[in-house]
């Protein structure tokens, strides 16, 4: 057991979180219920974040018109932490694997702590994207949605 340190473990321990947000991120996209692990996936049309705004012939205006307003809303509503964390990991893993310590990983708080300095980074550009940005063209479609609506 000797081969069992600490590092050895902690650096484990990330790779089973990475493996288990990323099959959750990549459900959620693709399957109705992104937690069933133990059942095949019942594969949904829409990801989670865009769900119910897939236009179906005779849906009625309204209904299109709200279908609209919801694929409107998916950038912010997609789960970017779950994203970040794994960009983040693999800027840090190549900047150490290739640049500060070629073919060599940091002692695993290093490691843990470039992480979550790149992820803070990266969500708070994501977060600020998601609702200044696209924030606008969501209010703009959601505005203009309403003006569809009261002409009708």
């Amino acid at each position: 057991m000797k081969w069992l340190t600490l590092n050895v473990l902690m650096y484990g321990l990330l790779l089973v979180a990475l493996f288990i947000v990323n099959r959750i991120e990549q459900n959620d996209w693709h399957c109705h219920n992104p937690y069933e692990w133990w059942e095949k996936c019942k594969v949904a049309d829409e990801g989670m974040a865009f769900r119910g705004s897939t236009p179906k012939q005779g849906d009625s205006s309204r209904v299109l018109l709200d279908k609209i307003d919801n694929a409107a809303g998916a950038e912010n509503n997609s789960i970017k932490w779950r994203r970040t964390l794994i960009v983040s990991t693999i800027i840090v893993f190549l900047i150490f694997v290739l640049v500060i310590t070629p073919a060599n990983l940091p002692e695993w708080n290093i490691f843990y702590l470039s992480i979550l300095i790149s992820w803070a980074i990266l969500y708070f550009n994501f977060s600020n994207y998601s609702y200044h940005k696209y924030g606008d063209a969501r209010r703009n479609i959601e505005a203009s949605t309403n003006m569809l609506r009261e002409n009708l």
